[in-house]
């Protein structure tokens, strides 16, 4: 009796604790938000990420976003692509809200994309948590009719019905398709076309036009700004090299080595200035000298606004920079360009995930991790939890895993 009463009072004790490290967790946590808060609509450690929130709400510090994700984005802070699609008979799905599923009547969905791309992964959610490994996805090359199983099987949770599934094609495709039981209780489906790896990373051009104080440089290419307007050029969303200083380019460093899936350019949307990207060439420069590089010339009978570049079959190696030449045939020797999209992933060492490659795997094994999530298809290492395996026993920690939030869950850790 006397040892029970003595175990109570420990856990009594240990209670207590957990709610004192959790509150000072709390305390650490919101001070770091206020001292390190970024301009609204960015975040990240030098606020180089931008935010993707439903009705443009501002994100969290660690881009997380309250209200959900805005339509064209999910995944890991929302800074995923969701590929748009088209499929009949299946609002329920199209309308890429969760909450509206399958009926049951069907177990099998086949979706066309609205660009063709090579697959890296999707997200499938549904209402029922033993249906995640009872679906099985294929893929259809472009140009082909037949189906092809995909070649990666490795799936992760994300969290009781939510599943990553990793697709690696190295060709591009055109539809998708889900078949098994698990598709009569499936909710959502997600492409992801990777991430927005340009984003306020090095650039620089041939020469930059200058008026008076103003100035039109390189790295507005990729500000996040998509403005192609008259008004986007005063306000110096652009870029614009010198007419005297002979044809424009414009060239983007990788701070790390990157995956890339497919290009996004934004020309000047004005008839005095549209047709001076006509015929440009864009080239991808491999990290190992003895790769071929790729590269990509414009061929279209005039010039358009907007720009789709979807190397196929896709880029084999890790890419450190790409470039934009104007074309040696044109008169126009001026280079404009109001952003830059590169689709990918930042290319990271085995074991190891993040935007950036700082984030340690914890699976099974040793195991890899997904580079986007940290999800592990073997599952957690023992004593680890959550969608990243991130191991945090309290509940800011696995919503919040970042510095210094994550180090002070760390210390107050127990297994």
């Amino acid at each position: 009796m006397m040892m029970m009463m003595m175990m109570m009072k420990f856990l009594m004790m240990m209670r207590m604790m957990v709610r004192i490290m959790e509150l000072a967790c709390s305390y650490i946590y919101l001070f770091w938000l206020n001292t390190e808060a970024c301009y609204s609509g960015w975040f990240g450690d030098n606020c180089q990420y931008q935010c993707h929130c439903a009705e443009s709400t501002p994100c969290n510090q660690d881009g997380s976003c309250n209200a959900g994700c805005s339509e064209n984005w999910f995944g890991p802070a929302c800074q995923y692509d969701s590929v748009s699609y088209q499929a009949n008979d299946v609002g329920w799905l199209l309308d890429k809200d969760d909450r509206t599923c399958n009926d049951g009547s069907t177990s099998t969905i086949h979706v066309t994309l609205d660009t063709a791309i090579p697959i890296t992964w999707v997200r499938v959610v549904f209402n029922d948590a033993d249906s995640i490994d009872k679906i099985r996805l294929f893929y259809t090359p472009q140009n082909s009719r037949s189906a092809e199983y995909c070649p990666d099987k490795r799936k992760a949770q994300v969290d009781d019905k939510t599943v990553d599934i990793s697709c690696q094609t190295s060709v591009v495709a055109e539809e998708l398709a889900l078949d098994g039981d698990g598709v009569r209780h499936l909710c959502s489906l997600y492409i992801s076309g990777g991430r927005n790896v340009a984003l306020k990373q090095t650039a620089e051009q041939s020469s930059t036009y200058e008026l008076g104080t103003d100035k039109w440089n390189a790295k507005n290419a990729v500000d996040g700004r998509t403005g192609v307007s008259y008004r986007s050029m005063i306000s110096r969303t652009c870029t614009h090299t010198d007419s005297e200083a002979g044809p424009g380019w414009w060239k983007l460093k990788f701070s790390s080595a990157v995956d890339i899936s497919r290009f996004l350019i934004y020309n000047r949307d004005e008839n005095c200035c549209r047709i001076r990207l006509k015929n440009f060439k864009l080239t991808a420069e491999p990290e190992n000298r003895s790769d071929i590089p790729f590269t990509y010339t414009d061929s279209e009978s005039s010039a358009k606004v907007v720009y789709s570049v979807v190397p196929s079959p896709k880029i084999s190696f890790k890419v450190t920079e790409i470039r934009v030449d104007v074309s040696s045939s044109e008169t126009h020797i001026i280079l404009t360009l109001c952003e830059v999209f590169v689709f990918g992933e930042i290319h990271c060492p085995p074991g190891q995930f993040g935007f950036k490659c700082e984030r340690q795997c914890n699976c099974m094994n040793g195991d890899s991790c997904f580079v986007h999530s940290g999800g592990c298809p073997s599952g957690c290492a023992s004593g680890y939890v959550g969608e990243d395996c991130s191991g945090l026993f309290l509940n800011y920690c696995g919503k919040h895993n970042y510095y210094p939030y994550r180090y002070c869950c760390y210390l107050f850790y127990f297994y």
